[in-house]
C-alpha cells in the first residue's frame, strides 16, 4: 500500500511532456523518468494514447498499419482510457480523500470492534488502514472505498467481486478476507488478515536481488496460491509484482488484490460495456485478442512475466499500453540469459513455457507449473524443453518474412564480391556460411549475423578507394545489393545493442560510400536510417561510448544534406550530438575528439550564418576539449585527434581574416607544425587540405596559379605546386586527391564569404586538369574536373555584382560548354553533368541577353552554341544518363536562344 501512495503523490508529468516523449525530443534522463512513471500511471497511459489517436488522424500512415488485431487493441486501450478516470477527477478525488474525515457515525462502528492504528496508504478510490480486532485480538487490515459520491458503481462491483472471489478460498499462498460490508455514511469496507512485509514491486525498487533459487521458490508458491484459485474455478486476471505479498517473518509469498477476478462458470463475467481487466505489461495475448475466452491459462502466463522480471529485472515488453500491447502480440520476448548469461537454462525454459503465445503450449495448469518448479528446486530434471531450433526458425519466417530473404541477400552480396576478389574468396565464404547457420536461430545469431553484414559493408568501403579492383559500374550495383539487403533488415535491429550499433554503422558507413559515388538519395536514406537507430539507442544507452560517438558519427555524416534543409535545424541536430557527449561521465580521447568534431561543425555554420562570436566560443570550446591530449607545440600523430585539431584552427584562421584581424601570425605558425610531419603523411587529406588553405592565407596562392614565389614559404609552395603538376601528368592517385581537396577548399571558402580565395582554387583546379588532358585529351575525370570547375567559376563570376560579372560569366560559360562537349564526344555524360549543363546555358542565356540590350557583341555566340547544344538534346544516346526535368529546362532555354538570336544575326 506504501507503493499505491507513492505513485499518488508523484505529478504526473504534463500533457507537452507526454508530446515530446511521443516525438523523442526530451533530455535523456526525464525521458526515463517518465517512462518508469508510465509503466505504473494508467492515467498516464491514457494520455498517451490520446495524444496517439490524435496524431493518427492527423496522419492516417501509422506504424500500426496492417498489423493484425490493431482493432482490437485500440479498442483495449480506449477501455484502459475509460477505466482510468481524467487527471482532474482523480484530483478531486486524491483531495476528498485528503481533506473529509471518516465520518463520526462510521467511526463509531468501526471502533465497536477494531481499533484504528495508523493509515497505510490513499489513492483515488479510498483509504487502508492497519487496525486491531479487540475480541481476537489481532492485526488486521481495513479498506475503506471512498464515499457513494465519487466512486463509481463499477468500483463497488469490483470491490463486492474481491470479497466473494477470495472468501471461496482457502490457501496458505492468498491473503483471505474477513469480512465485508458498509457503514452508515454508504462507504463499503472489507477487513483482511495483515501480511507484515512488502510487495514484489517494493522490494525490486528498494534493490533488492533475489537468487535464482529464492526466485523459483517465489514463483512456486504464487504457482500453488494459483492452482487453489483455479480449483475453485476463479481466475485472478492482473497477477504483477504489486499484488504479491512476501512476508517478513517467513519470506512465505502470498496472493493479494482479488478485485479482477472472475469466477469461470459466471456466464456474466464480461460486462456490457466490455470491460477489460489487467495491466497491460502483464496481459496474456488472448487478453488483448478475445477478452471473452480468458481462463486460467491467462495467469500462468502472467506468472511467466513475472518470473522474467525477476530473472532480468524487465518486463519482456514495455511502453505505452498499445506499444506493449502490440510488441505482446507481434514479438517474441528475448530470451531472459541474454540479459543475464548465468540465469538456469531449465529457469529460462520454464518462463518462456508460461509465457508461450499459444496457450496449449504453455503449461495447461497452475499445479503442472509449480511441479516444474519444485523439481528445479529438488535438482532434478525438468520435463519441459526448449523450442527447438526448427520452431523458432519457422516461427520467425511467419512473423517477419525478411528473415527468409536475409540469407539470399547477404550470399548474394558476398558471391560478387568473391567473383571480384579471388584472393579473398575463403574468408568471405566462411563468413556467408556462418551467417546462412545463425540465421535459423536465436535472436542472438541474428545480431551476430546484423554484425557480420557490417562487417562486409567496411569491407566494401575500404575496397572501393583501391580503383584497380573494381570499376565504376560493378561498386554501383554491388552497393544497390548491398542496400536492398540492409533495407529488408529494417525491424530487426534494436532487439539488442550489438545488432542495433552494427546495423547502424554499417548504414552509415555504406551511406558515405555511396555518396563518394553520387548516389546522393540512397546516402541520404542510409544515413538517415542510421541516425534513427543511434537516436534511440541513445536514449537508452546514454553512458555507452559506441553508441554516443556512432551517434555523432552519424549526425556528422548527415551535415551535406541537412546544411540545405535550413541551417538552424543543422545546428539543432548538432546541439544534440554535443549534449550526449557532454553527459558522458568519461575522460576518453575520442569522446574528446568527436566533440571537438561537432563543436567545429557548429562553428563553420556560425560563420556561414555571419555569428562570428558564436563561432568563435564554438572554436574555443572545442579546443579545450582536446587540449589535455597534446603538448600544443607538435601536432599529435594520432589521425583523428590531429584532423580535429587541425580543423579547428583553420576554421580560427577563417575567424580572424573575415573580422579583419592580423592572422598571419597565427597561420605561419601552424604551418610550421604541419611541415613537421614526417613525408608520408604529406598527401594525407587533411594535412594537404591544411598546407593549401595555409599557404593562401599567407597570400602565396595567386590567380596565375602556376608560378614561381619568393618568401619564407615560397620555395615550399613552388615545389607543392611542380608535384601536382608531376602528379596531374602522370594521373597518378595523388592527382585525383589533390583535385579533390582543392574543391572542397575551395568551396569552404565560398560558404564563408571569401570568393576571391575560391576562384583561386577554382582555377588552380582546371589547370592542374588542362595539364593532365595535354597528355591524354580524352581523360574522363579530367574533363569532368574542367568542366566542374568552369562551371563553378561561371555561378561565381553571375552573382558576384562586378563590373566584369557578365564578360566573365560569359567566358567561363562558354569554356564549360566546350568541356561538356568533349564528354559528349567520349560518352561520359552523368546526369549531375546535365544539371550544371541546365545552370551554366540559363546564365549564359541572361548575361548574352543583357549584354544585347546594351548594344554588347555577344549575341553573335547564341545561335553558335543554341545550334550545338541542339544536336546534343536532340540525341538520344547523349540524353539517355539525363533526368526529365534537367532536359526538358535545357530544351526551353535553346528555344529562348534561337529566339534571340535571330534578330540578333
Amino acid at each position: 500500500m506504501r507503493h499505491i501512495k507513492g505513485l499518488v503523490e508523484e505529478a504526473c508529468p504534463s500533457e507537452e511532456e507526454h508530446r515530446q516523449l511521443l516525438g523523442e525530443s526530451l533530455p535523456p534522463e526525464r525521458h526515463a523518468q517518465i517512462i518508469l512513471h508510465l509503466e505504473h500511471c494508467l492515467n498516464c497511459q491514457a494520455t498517451c494514447e490520446a495524444i496517439v489517436r490524435e496524431l493518427d488522424r492527423n496522419d492516417q500512415t501509422t506504424v500500426l498499419d496492417g498489423l493484425q488485431n490493431t482493432q482490437q487493441v485500440n479498442r483495449i486501450v480506449e477501455l484502459v482510457r475509460l477505466r482510468v478516470p481524467d487527471q482532474e477527477s482523480q484530483q478531486e478525488s486524491i483531495d476528498r480523500c485528503t481533506t473529509l474525515p471518516i465520518e463520526s457515525a462510521d467511526l463509531e462502528k468501526i471502533q465497536l470492534e477494531y481499533q484504528l492504528i495508523k493509515e497505510l496508504g490513499r489513492g483515488g478510490q479510498g483509504l487502508v488502514y492497519l487496525a486491531r480486532d479487540i475480541s481476537l485480538e489481532r492485526n488486521v487490515v481495513i479498506k475503506l472505498l471512498s464515499p457513494v459520491t465519487p466512486v463509481s458503481q463499477v468500483a463497488v462491483e469490483r470491490f463486492k467481486r474481491e470479497a466473494r472471489s477470495v472468501a471461496s478460498l482457502n490457501s496458505r499462498y492468498i491473503v483471505p478476507i474477513y469480512r465485508v460490508g458498509s457503514l452508515p455514511s454508504g462507504r463499503h469496507f472489507m477487513v483482511m488478515e495483515y501480511v507484515a512485509g512488502n510487495t514484489l514491486r517494493q522490494l525490486h525498487q528498494s534493490g533488492k536481488k533475489f537468487s535464482y533459487q529464492a526466485t523459483a521458490s517465489i514463483i512456486h508458491q504464487i504457482a500453488m496460491g494459483l492452482s487453489d484459485a483455479h480449483a475453485q474455478r476463479v481466475v485472478h486476471r492482473d497477477i504483477k509484482p504489486e499484488n504479491i505479498l512476501i512476508q517478513s517473518s517467513d519470506s512465505v509469498a502470498r496472493i493479494v488484490d482479488f478485485g479482477l477476478a472472475f469466477d469461470i462458470d459466471d456466464e456474466a463475467r464480461i460486462t456490457v460495456d466490455g470491460t477489460i481487466a489487467g495491466t497491460p505489461a502483464y496481459m496474456s495475448p488472448e487478453q488483448v485478442a478475445d477478452p471473452h475466452s480468458v481462463d486460467s491459462s491467462t495467469d500462468i502466463y502472467s506468472l511467466g512475466v513475472v518470473l522474467y522480471e525477476l530473472l532480468t529485472g524487465e518486463v519482456p515488453f514495455r511502453g505505452t499500453a498499445r506499444m506493449t500491447m502490440m510488441q505482446m502480440l507481434h514479438e517474441d520476448a528475448v530470451a531472459p540469459s541474454l540479459y543475464d548469461e548465468h540465469a538456469p537454462k531449465d529457469l529460462e525454459t520454464i518462463c518462456l513455457r508460461a509465457m508461450c503465445k499459444d496457450r496449449s503450449k504453455r503449461f495447461r495448469f497452475a499445479r503442472d507449473l509449480a511441479d516444474e518448479l519444485e523439481r528445479h528446486l529438488k535438482g532434478q530434471p525438468i520435463e519441459s524443453r526448449p523450442i527447438s531450433r526448427l520452431d523458432k526458425l519457422w516461427r520467425q519466417v511467419k512473423k517477419n518474412p525478411i528473415v527468409a530473404t536475409l540469407v539470399g541477400s547477404v550470399v548474394v552480396l558476398v558471391s560478387v564480391l568473391a567473383i571480384l576478389l579471388s584472393f579473398y574468396a575463403v574468408h568471405l565464404n566462411s563468413l556467408n556460411q556462418r551467417i546462412a547457420r545463425q540465421a535459423s536461430i536465436s535472436n542472438q545469431q541474428r545480431d551476430a549475423a546484423l554484425a557480420t553484414l557490417g562487417d562486409l559493408t567496411v569491407q566494401l568501403q575500404r575496397k572501393f578507394d583501391d580503383p584497380t579492383l573494381f570499376i565504376e559500374e560493378i561498386q554501383q550495383s554491388t552497393l544497390e545489393i548491398a542496400l536492398r539487403g540492409l533495407e529488408k533488415m529494417d525491424g530487426l535491429a534494436g532487439q539488442s545493442l550489438e545488432g542495433g550499433l552494427a546495423r547502424a554503422i554499417a548504414l552509415r558507413r555504406l551511406g558515405e560510400t555511396l555518396s563518394q559515388l553520387e548516389k546522393y538519395e540512397d546516402a541520404e536514406v542510409c544515413i538517415e536510417k542510421s541516425e534513427l537507430i543511434l537516436r534511440e539507442l541513445s536514449l537508452k544507452e546514454s553512458q555507452n561510448v559506441e553508441v554516443i560517438v556512432a551517434f555523432a558519427d552519424a549526425i556528422l555524416a548527415s551535415e551535406e544534406f541537412e546544411v540545405d534543409r535550413g541551417e538552424e535545424e543543422w545546428l539543432a541536430k548538432l546541439q544534440k550530438a554535443i549534449d550526449n557527449c557532454r553527459r558522458l561521465n568519461v575522460k576518453d580521447v575520442s569522446v574528446s575528439t568527436k566533440l571537438c568534431e561537432l563543436l567545429n561543425s557548429r562553428a563553420e555554420s556560425e560563420i556561414r550564418l555571419g555569428l562570428l562570436k558564436r563561432a568563435e566560443e564554438s572554436l574555443t570550446a572545442g579546443m579545450h576539449q582536446v587540449s589535455p591530449y597534446w603538448n600544443q607545440t607538435d601536432l599529435p600523430s594520432e589521425m583523428d585527434l590531429r584532423d580535429a585539431i587541425l580543423s579547428n584552427r583553420l576554421r580560427s584562421i577563417d575567424l580572424q581574416r573575415i573580422a579583419r584581424t592580423d592572422h598571419q601570425q597565427a597561420a605561419d605558425r601552424l604551418l610550421e607544425q604541419v611541415m613537421a610531419f614526417p613525408e608520408s603523411e604529406q598527401l594525407d587529406g587533411m594535412v594537404l587540405e591544411a598546407k593549401l588553405a595555409l599557404f593562401e592565407s599567407l597570400g602565396l596562392l595567386k590567380e596565375n596559379a602556376i608560378e614561381s614565389y619568393k618568401g619564407k614559404w615560397g620555395d615550399s609552395f613552388s615545389s607543392l605546386l611542380e608535384e601536382m603538376r608531376r602528379w596531374a601528368a602522370a594521373d597518378s592517385q595523388e592527382y585525383t586527391l589533390v583535385s579533390a581537396t582543392l574543391a572542397g577548399v575551395a568551396m569552404d571558402r565560398l560558404e564563408i564569404g571569401i570568393e576571391r580565395t575560391a576562384r583561386d582554387f577554382l582555377r588552380l583546379r582546371a589547370s592542374l586538369a588542362k595539364e593532365r588532358l595535354e597528355h591524354l585529351a580524352s581523360d574522363r575525370f579530367a574533363l569532368l574536373e574542367m568542366f566542374d570547375s568552369h562551371a563553378a567559376l561561371a555561378d561565381i563570376e553571375f552573382s558576384s555584382g562586378s563590373r566584369k560579372r557578365n564578360q566573365r560569366t560569359f567566358d567561363y560559360c562558354t569554356l564549360a560548354m566546350q568541356g561538356f562537349e568533349r564528354l559528349v564526344a567520349i560518352s561520359s555524360v552523368g546526369e549531375d553533368e546535365w544539371s550544371s549543363l541546365a545552370d551554366v546555358i540559363e546564365m549564359f542565356l541572361d548575361v548574352c541577353e543583357e549584354d544585347i540590350a546594351q548594344g554588347g557583341q555577344m549575341g553573335s555566340q547564341l545561335k553558335l552554341r543554341s545550334t550545338e547544344m541542339e544536336r546534343w538534346v536532340l540525341d538520344d544516346n547523349v540524353t539517355a544518363t539525363a533526368r526529365a526535368d534537367d532536359l526538358e529546362k535545357c530544351k526551353s532555354l535553346l528555344k529562348q536562344m534561337a529566339a534571340i538570336a535571330e534578330p540578333s544575326s
